[in-house]
């Protein structure tokens, strides 16, 4: 009886211990067939998720709300591919997950990524953060603008403590991430740090072929491995590239092939004139084009390190002076042939305002000024600036075009108000003699005619009556 009973309850034994491993793993393979819910309902009170002959991807965009977190909520091993990536999920966690697992997953990427996120927050492995670090898998978290920085260190510092892989890559905090499709490079504005490709090419119709990428000049390192992507700068006949940029772009992006157009004018970002911005965009860039507006504000510096704007040939927008205290002279944009501040902007083309030590407005190559408001130059309260009246009207396209209210000093190259005023003063002086003569004239016959001085012979009319 005891040999039976050890023969018969041994295999019963067996079969439960089995079939409860079993039970404990979910491969339950409706979730390639679109019924994520049924997924859902069979896989998320296990403790594993594998599957036996491929390497799934699961995807947070298939599952509804917080279904996502749910779902993870029990699983202590995943050896599946998870993407997080455009959702609006504001935390996400893995509370449970205590066991080393991978995936293979395609285009070489790790078994975790967490990407491209406008809203997420937090990401939390393990229960009170207590995992530990070779039980998370191959992850990467990138572009997620609004991760905090405390979240950044602690997936950091798990990292740290895991096998190295080239396929891990923590973001830095305030990332982020470059749209796709690329619309308008000024959709990257305000961003240190970026994620994703930055492509533009002659198959985007929203987006115009630059004719600057100054962009990159504050590029200071690119953290994406040379073998997930291919960094090109080909082929843009309009974009100027000079030797000293070509060379900064050329030690921030490794094996970058660029080719740089001949015979080209460099143009560069338009701002508003600080001593960084002459640092970064214009000294030693021999700008040609100026693309967007140029203000200088209050500058109280010192106004030869302005010289490097000699070069700028033309403006592609408003040139403003305002404000400047201690600013004598403008001798710094001599070459400047021509502003255009373009159809769609309701300003004057050239703004000269409120620098009470203003004396000269050295612009001797301009052309003209192209503005589609009725008022094309606006130069007023600069108590001490002389100019030539008839230029500014020329370059403005008339002087129903200009606004200038000028207090003048001193005769400027012999134009100007001073000889206005010269002539105007002349008329009058030459008026008010001729008026006292022929009044002197009239009075002296007067006087005569009373005084009896009139001669006898002086002939009386005849009046005939017929």
């Amino acid at each position: 009886f005891d040999q039976f009973v050890s023969m018969n309850f041994i295999p019963f034994l067996l079969v439960t211990i089995v079939e409860t491993k079993k039970s404990d793993k979910c491969s339950d393979y409706n979730f390639y067939t679109g019924d994520t819910q049924n997924f859902i309902k069979q896989c998320s009170k296990r403790a594993t998720l594998s599957f036996d002959y491929d390497t799934p991807v699961i995807s947070a965009s298939k599952f509804n709300d917080d279904d996502f977190n749910i779902f993870f909520s029990k699983l202590r091993k995943f050896e599946v591919c998870i993407r997080v990536q455009n959702t609006k999920l504001r935390r996400l966690a893995f509370p449970a997950i205590r066991e080393r697992a991978d995936a293979r997953c395609p285009k070489a990427l790790a078994a975790i990524v967490i990407r491209d996120n406008p809203f997420l927050e937090e990401i939390v492995f393990g229960d009170s953060n207590n995992v530990r670090a070779v039980a998370i898998p191959t992850l990467m978290v990138r572009g997620n603008r609004k991760l905090s920085n405390e979240t950044i260190n602690r997936l950091n510092a798990l990292k740290a403590g895991a096998r190295a892989s080239k396929r891990n890559s923590i973001q830095a905090f305030g990332e982020c991430s470059v749209p796709n499709p690329l619309r308008n490079l000024s959709d990257l504005i305000g961003c240190e740090w970026l994620h994703g490709d930055i492509k533009i090419d002659r198959n985007q119709r929203d987006l115009l072929p630059p004719q600057n990428i100054d962009f990159l000049r504050n590029l200071r390192e690119q953290r994406t491995p040379t073998w997930l992507c291919q960094n090109e700068i080909i082929n843009n006949s309009n974009l100027c590239i000079h030797e000293d940029f070509e060379k900064f772009l050329s030690s921030r992006i490794e094996n970058l092939n660029m080719t740089i157009s001949e015979n080209c004018e460099v143009v560069c970002s338009g701002g508003v004139v600080t001593l960084d911005y002459i640092v970064s965009t214009i000294a030693g860039h021999h700008c040609a084009i100026i693309r967007g507006d140029v203000i200088i504000r209050n500058w109280t510096g010192d106004a030869s390190v302005l010289q490097g704007l000699r070069s700028v040939r033309k403006i592609l927008g408003e040139l403003r002076l305002e404000g400047n205290l201690q600013l004598k002279k403008v001798d710094f944009l001599t070459g400047l042939e021509e502003i255009d501040v373009g159809s769609n902007a309701k300003s004057a083309g050239v703004i000269i305002k409120d620098n009470p030590m203003l004396e000269e407005v050295q612009l001797v190559s301009l052309k003209k000024v192209i503005s589609h408001e009725d008022i094309a130059v606006i130069i007023e309260n600069n108590p001490k600036l002389t100019a030539d009246l008839d230029e500014w009207y020329e370059v403005a396209g008339g002087e129903n075009r200009t606004k200038l209210l000028l207090t003048y000093s001193e005769v400027h190259d012999g134009a100007g108000i001073v000889p206005l005023l010269i002539k105007i003063t002349a008329a009058f002086v030459f008026v008010l003699v001729l008026v006292l003569t022929v009044y002197w004239f009239g009075w002296g016959t007067r006087w005569h005619k009373f005084s009896g001085l009139v001669p006898d012979n002086a002939k009386t009319p005849v009046v005939t009556r017929h």
